[in-house]
């Protein structure tokens, strides 16, 4: 800063820096598992449980079990992708 003037520019003889010593990237990882990571496992089982529950009416009431194929699926791959 004295190299470039910046105190006379600037008329001042302080200055103020806001700048992070983590990187966001670091602190980011953390958050994800401390405060999202719940949240994704519940919306997991919740879905689990949906389509299981979808599944016994379906098979008690002669439903349509077709319907469920894809959204089963899905939830298979992503399970077993983990």
């Amino acid at each position: 800063m004295d190299r470039v003037n910046w105190w006379d520019e600037f008329a001042t003889s302080w200055i103020c820096l806001d700048v992070e010593i983590m990187p966001w990237s670091t602190k980011a990882q953390e958050l994800l598992r401390q405060q999202y990571a719940p949240t994704g496992s519940s919306a997991r089982e919740s879905l689990a449980a949906a389509i299981r529950a979808l599944m016994n009416e379906a098979s008690r009431n002669g439903g349509n079990r077709e319907l469920l194929s894809k959204p089963t699926k899905v939830y298979c791959r992503r399970r077993n992708s983990e």
